[in-house]
């Protein structure tokens, strides 16, 4: 925008100029439908005061010499209230913190900040979305890696449909899609490259189709699960629909059901359908499969897979102790079976003490006077379980530890492979958690140094595309310290233990390790490295400890080691 001498009437008049002499040209052309009179100009920081009053009147001498078409300002909304379409860019991208999918795709029903206004579709005009969650973040792995964690950094050709990358961003592209198309939105374009449209839009824009908002997949033994399906008709035509829909497990009798609606054209509608999660005694995955026909013909199937888990048995562990003064994580800790009496004060650690869970949301932020004491039980041998909070203390761990105040996520990665912690649990369980998606908030970032394990990642954008990515957070830490450990967790498991299985399979299996496991085994590392090497330097700005074998290299030396790094 700033490229423009938008304040000399002369540019005005060979703008004028210009856009007229394309309008007599082309307007005899049958696929000639909207006029574009210009791209993101004022959302890329051109003067509103200068460039509004500009295009509304540019709009009105091009009506001028064509009435029959529609005039658009791409990205720049309704310049001086003369535009027929509405045009928008790029409304809530994942690469600019948007991440908490599908919930986020469900946002037009609230004023959102937009080209320093807050804005409302009011649906007083048509709105096109002319380009969103696309362009060049999708060439960069480190972007993707909260959809789909290492694998995002697995791809060494060109990106292309085939990647994983673009796999992903074509998940989540349709979520927005069938939440536009609910909406009513009239023209959608995601930027994909050539390839991409060719694999993307025969399902996501098929005129007929059948979508389910929720992505909810662990339930109980007998659980109500609820599924809200849209149905929608942007064909040119009224369509008399049935959907039939199946959920099925094994060794458990099938749920059916059948709906029939009619939509005129481009119309849509909400439905509702309800089933039941079978009752189990192990792990039993069920399918829900939705066909949809139009005029007796086979227009649209959709799947999902859940899993099913029978409740809990009791989790019986020693000496666990809790401090928690709202009484919510206590209660929690009873209904898994667990006895853990009550800790009124961190300050003294009761003697007979094996684990002491420091209960949901009960830390603040400031002085932690108590935390020398605490640290020395630990290094004795005794483990903190530190379930999600809002805020840390200052200075309260052996390193430093931050909570990230804007950061939740839906998706989480197991990373430490085979700790006891995600025993029992799979990688796709750690996803799309009851009631509302989220699994963890306030999410942990990663250390830069000190001796810890992320026993799980998680990825993300911060807020901003150049803002902190990649997979930068961990909702699940282990401290090791001395003889002992603390164990930190981010995930929602004391506001979902009832509700989710998984996060109360997961607190199960944190109780159970804090109380019975033995941290982490430590291995020595040695180092083979220039003292003035890039490598070294970056270690020791870890607080890596390690040893030296620069020199003679024995059986012997190595034999102290369980770790060789070597660098230039």
């Amino acid at each position: 925008a700033p490229s423009y001498n938008a304040e000399d009437p002369r540019f005005w008049e060979n703008y004028t100029r210009h856009v007229l002499a394309m309008a007599r040209r082309d307007r005899n052309h049958p696929s000639l439908a909207i006029y574009s009179l210009e791209n993101e100009i004022i959302s890329c920081g051109g003067d509103k005061g200068v460039w509004e009053p500009g295009l509304g009147r540019l709009a009105d001498a091009l009506r001028g010499v064509d009435p029959t078409r529609l005039v658009t300002c791409e990205s720049d909304l309704d310049p001086a209230g003369k535009m027929d379409i509405i045009g928008m860019h790029y409304p809530r991208e994942y690469w600019s913190g948007f991440t908490l999918y599908p919930d986020k795709c469900w946002w037009m029903d609230e004023e959102i900040p937009y080209i320093g206004q807050q804005w409302k579709w009011r649906r007083d005009k048509p709105l096109y979305i002319g380009e969103f969650d696309g362009g060049f973040p999708a060439w960069y792995p480190q972007y993707q890696a909260f959809w789909l964690g290492d694998e995002a950094y697995t791809w060494r050709g060109r990106f292309s449909a085939a990647s994983p990358n673009s796999r992903a961003r074509r998940e989540m592209i349709q979520m927005e899609v069938e939440a536009y198309r609910w909406y009513g939105v009239t023209g959608l374009n995601p930027w994909f490259d050539p390839d991409e449209v060719d694999v993307f839009g025969p399902e996501a824009y098929a005129p007929i189709a059948v979508a389910v908002r929720e992505r909810t997949h662990n339930f109980y033994a007998g659980q109500r699960i609820a599924r809200t399906l849209y149905l929608y008709n942007d064909s040119l035509a009224a369509a008399n629909l049935e959907l039939t829909w199946a959920a099925t497990a094994p060794g458990a009798k099938p749920q059916t059901g059948k709906l029939a609606v009619r939509l005129a054209p481009c119309e849509a509608t909400k439905k509702t359908i309800v089933f039941l999660a079978p009752n189990v005694d192990r792990r039993v995955r069920m399918t829900l499969k939705l066909v949809l026909r139009s005029g007796g013909k086979q227009v649209c199937v959709k799947e999902q897979e859940y899993a099913v888990f029978p409740r809990p048995a009791a989790v019986r562990a020693r000496g666990v102790y809790v401090y928690d003064p709202a009484g919510q994580t206590g209660e929690v800790l009873k209904r898994l079976g667990v006895e853990a009496p009550a800790v009124v004060s961190l300050d003294s650690v009761p003697e007979d003490a094996r684990v002491l869970v420091i209960g949901a949301g009960t830390l603040k932020s400031g002085p932690a006077p108590w935390a020398k004491e605490v640290a020395r039980w630990v290094e004795d041998g005794g483990c903190v379980l530190c379930l999600e909070q809002e805020d840390y203390p200052d200075g309260w761990l052996p390193i430093e530890v931050q909570l990230d105040e804007k950061h939740s996520t839906v998706i989480a990665f197991p990373r430490a492979a085979g700790h006891p912690v995600l025993a029992g649990l799979q990688a796709e369980d750690l996803r799309f958690w009851q009631p509302d998606h989220i699994v963890a908030r306030r999410t942990i970032i990663k250390p830069m140094r000190g001796n810890f394990v992320p026993v799980a990642d998680a990825g993300g954008i911060r807020s901003a595309i150049d803002d902190m990515n990649g997979l930068n957070w961990a909702p699940l830490v282990e401290l090791p310290y001395g003889r002992g450990r603390y164990l930190l967790s981010q995930f929602v498991l004391v506001e979902r233990a009832g509700v989710e299985p998984v996060a109360g399979l997961l607190l199960g299996n944190l109780v159970r390790y804090a109380a019975e496991g033995q941290p982490p085994r430590r291995t020595r590392v040695g180092l083979v490295a220039d003292p003035d090497s890039k490598l070294k330097a970056v270690l020791d700005g870890m607080g890596l400890v390690y040893e030296s074998l620069l020199g003679a290299v024995s059986a012997e030396r190595l034999a102290r080691v369980g770790l060789v790094i070597v660098g230039g």
